[in-house]
């Protein structure tokens, strides 16, 4: 139970008064879901009205009905939580769950942050709430205190790297603090540390995998989707880099194309489209190192050249009077919707079964993780690699995709033993200092 949900409604300087229906089970896509009519009391003092559903964990459905009452308190939990967050007022500025909400709100109308930002520090808050008093004064907030609410979020389920970004907001809001003068100093120490994350395998597909994909998109109209599958595949674009590719950002090198080179133009990656908190914003790139250049290489400038002239009606990739339409969007400026093209792509997944190295049906972003590494097969250029990929470090790609791939390490091992057996016959057959 949180310690949101102990407290008296009087210490409340902002009471939502979240209501929650008993909630209906449904079965949804071989599992099943909770769906619930849930109403609160806004910061302006309105009724609002919504229908949620959240996920159970459960094989039957007499088994999902059992867990539904606990599916709906953590529900009322979690929405009485954000809304404490997001509903900070100066006369809460000086304990943890107000200061929390008001330090977001104000970085991101400042444009400190970007709403992406905001919205991962606002679910990080929510998540540090249920383990820490959001009325506790901040100069009360404790190293103890900071202990539990880690072992907490690890007792959960919560992964090493989701409790790990809430450490690392809590200390950044608490450092905040501490300069504005608000506590005398923040209670992180030297041996407080976030828990150490996972390493990360990269999920994407096999290469049996991969060529069937192709072979499958090749005989399809090349829609919005197929156009975005091919692209990512021989760029390693993120999912939000390519919904936010305009025309303008394609670079054509039109001699080279018509001359049959392998690269004819560049992509300049320096726009996104994503979401934010259910709404869909449009930021530059997730780090320095994702503004980047791409080569256009021969096969996606053809596709390209198609597309913008059967659904733009342009005369090619480099006609100026496309330069501001999205590349995977519609004609007058309409994008491609990011949960779309998350939700489209899923259902082709499992129509076509296509299923990432660990046995789970890929998701778009898999697309990325198996375009680089089939660069890292073809190239021992790591750092041409991450440049292209956009990694702010060489050792990101090192970690992530050269020490895992099993086809470039047995490549590697060969070219070693034939170099070692070159020497051998070199010396006699026998090597030599």
């Amino acid at each position: 139970m949180s310690g949101f949900a102990s407290m008296a409604p009087a210490q409340r300087a902002y009471d939502p008064n979240v209501r929650v229906s008993p909630g209906t089970v449904r079965a949804w896509h071989g599992k099943y879901q909770g769906r619930f009519s849930v109403t609160y009391i806004d910061a302006d003092g309105a009724s609002v009205r919504k229908q949620l559903s959240r996920a159970i964990d459960a094989k039957t459905e007499a088994a999902a009905r059992r867990a539904l009452p606990d599916a709906r308190q953590d529900l009322k939990e979690q929405i009485t939580q954000r809304l404490v967050v997001e509903n900070a007022y100066p006369d809460t500025a000086t304990e943890l769950g107000g200061y929390m909400g008001r330090y977001v709100s104000q970085r991101e109308a400042a444009g400190i942050i970007e709403p992406t930002t905001a919205a991962n520090y606002r679910a990080s808050a929510r998540q540090i709430m249920r383990h820490m008093d959001p009325h506790k004064a901040l100069a009360d907030v404790s190293a103890a205190d900071i202990r539990d609410c880690e072992s907490g979020l690890l007792g959960d389920g919560l992964s090493p790297e989701t409790v790990a970004k809430c450490f690392r907001f809590l200390k950044q809001v608490l450092a905040a603090a501490a300069d504005e003068g608000r506590i005398a100093k923040s209670p992180f120490t030297r041996d407080l540390r976030p828990p150490k994350r996972a390493r990360r395998e990269p999920d994407g597909l096999d290469e049996e995998t991969t060529q069937r994909l192709l072979r499958t998109v090749d005989g399809m109209v090349e829609t919005p989707l197929v156009v975005a599958i091919r692209m990512t595949l021989l760029t390693t674009m993120r999912n939000e880099e390519a919904l936010g590719l305009r025309w303008g950002d394609v670079e054509l090198d039109r001699a080279a194309l018509e001359g049959g080179d392998a690269v004819c133009g560049t992509i300049h990656v320096r726009n996104c489209i994503t979401t934010a908190a259910g709404k869909v914003v449009e930021k530059g790139p997730k780090t320095a190192a994702g503004r980047r250049d791409i080569p256009l290489v021969r096969e996606l400038a053809e596709v390209l050249e198609r597309r913008a002239a059967e659904e733009f009606g342009a005369r090619g990739i480099d006609d100026s009077a496309v330069r501001d339409e999205y590349v995977l969007g519609t004609p007058g400026g309409h994008y491609y919707n990011p949960t779309m093209l998350t939700r489209e792509f899923s259902l082709f997944a499992k129509q076509y079964d296509l299923r990432c190295t660990s046995g789970k049906l890929a998701t778009f972003y898999a697309l990325r993780h198996t375009a680089i590494t089939m660069m890292v097969r073809s190239s021992t250029d790591i750092k041409t690699i991450a440049s292209i990929a956009g990694h702010a470090k060489v050792a990101e790609t090192l970690e992530i995709y050269a020490t895992t791939d099993t086809e470039a390490k047995r490549r590697v091992a060969a070219l070693a033993a034939g170099r070692v057996a070159a020497m051998s016959h070199a010396a006699g057959g026998e090597l030599r200092p």
